[in-house]
């Protein structure tokens, strides 16, 4: 099977990734004239707003002027964690990226474990996904993310349509990614327009966890030899450019756990909150 990103999951989706996984009979037709109609709906926004997009591009990090109520969702965790028996089970909590441990609050799934590595394996996705009349996903809260009302409200506040929402950890005692772009899938589609970023909250940390994010516009690991980086603590909110090549790595001696979840900021949605701290926001690195 190609390695075609999931409709569910993204703004915007080339044609031949929703003819593909048609054909494949993972989504109606219905479905998937909403995902094209929504493609081409994102992608007036985005020419319409090509100097934004750009001002973002070219910024590595966003620090937004948000202050989450830490030690409460801290305390959501840490009863998720209690309630999983994470520290039995962890190896069920594995991502396809093999530092990563994902666990799913808000999903188009309504289970906890990584939805990305169960997706390619279900024969027919109407069987665990429930759409509306327009064809349109419908996101849930998992058994996990009804446990966390502190940190829903938050995000909620700040969009009304976030896309998959987590508890990421990364492994203690150098546990890193490799340096990849969420705009590169690697199978020759068309590459997808920059319009969404991660959005981290770290809840337990170290001073050894860090953010790096190429310089290069290259989408080929080894043109980087140069990157802006960044450690960040805890209660602090930020976005990073996920469209350029970037990487994260904890040499730290205890798991790194983030809030993580995907904000599309071209203005598609209802609640503009989000879009209004991004707009006075003050780069690190002085772009």
């Amino acid at each position: 099977m190609l390695n075609y990103r999931f409709p569910e999951y993204h703004w915007m989706s080339p044609p031949n990734e929703t003819k593909f996984w048609y054909e494949e009979g993972r989504i109606s037709s219905l479905s998937k004239s909403f995902f094209d109609n929504r493609t081409e709906e994102m992608e007036h926004l985005w020419n319409s707003q090509k100097l934004y997009v750009d001002k973002i591009y070219n910024t590595p990090f966003l620090n937004l002027k948000i202050k989450p109520d830490t030690d409460k969702i801290i305390e959501e965790l840490l009863s998720v964690l209690d309630y999983i028996k994470f520290n039995d089970n962890r190896n069920k909590f594995k991502t396809s990226y093999r530092d990563w441990y994902h666990i799913g609050l808000y999903d188009v799934f309504d289970y906890a474990l990584d939805s990305s590595i169960n997706y390619k394996k279900i024969s027919n996705n109407g069987d665990y996904i429930s759409y509306n009349y327009e064809g349109k996903p419908i996101y849930k809260f998992t058994e996990c993310g009804k446990m966390c009302p502190t940190l829903m409200d938050f995000i909620f506040s700040l969009t009304d349509e976030p896309g998959r929402i987590a508890f990421k950890a990364m492994r203690e005692k150098g546990g890193r990614l490799k340096w990849h772009s969420h705009l590169n899938n690697n199978n020759k589609s068309p590459l997808e327009k920059y319009h969404e970023f991660p959005v981290h909250i770290p809840l337990i940390t170290n001073d050894q966890v860090e953010f790096r994010v190429a310089k290069t516009t290259s989408l080929d690991a080894k043109d980087v030899n140069d990157y802006w980086s960044h450690k960040y603590k805890c209660g602090e909110v930020f976005c990073f450019n996920s469209g350029r090549l970037h990487t994260a790595f904890n040499n730290g001696n205890n798991l790194r756990w983030h809030v993580f979840f995907y904000v599309n900021f071209l203005g598609h949605e209802n609640k503009i909150k989000f879009q209004e701290t991004i707009n006075e926001y003050s780069s690190i690195t002085g772009f």
